[in-house]
């Protein structure tokens, strides 16, 4: 893969948006990152979806669009 092809981003917004740039219609697109990552928001930011979870690495195993944080984001309970 050319290195000018690859898009490297910190959270999922961030690559939603440089894809949003990016894709051509018949696009292929892999995304790369751990299942707590949950980059099926990046498909949901770019089908319009609204996705307030702004959570980098969650620790729920069920699908985005199921999670009841995905509009509000989700915030770890403080442990003091």
């Amino acid at each position: 893969m050319p290195a000018e092809r690859v898009i490297a981003a910190d959270n999922v917004r961030d690559v939603a948006e440089a894809l949003r740039g990016a894709l051509q219609p018949g696009d292929v697109v892999y995304l790369k990152g751990s299942l707590m990552r949950h980059l099926e928001r990046v498909r949901l930011i770019l089908d319009g979806e609204e996705v307030g979870c702004t959570v980098i690495s969650c620790p729920f195993y069920h699908q985005c669009n199921t999670c009841r944080y995905l509009k509000t984001g989700y915030t770890p309970p403080s442990h003091s």
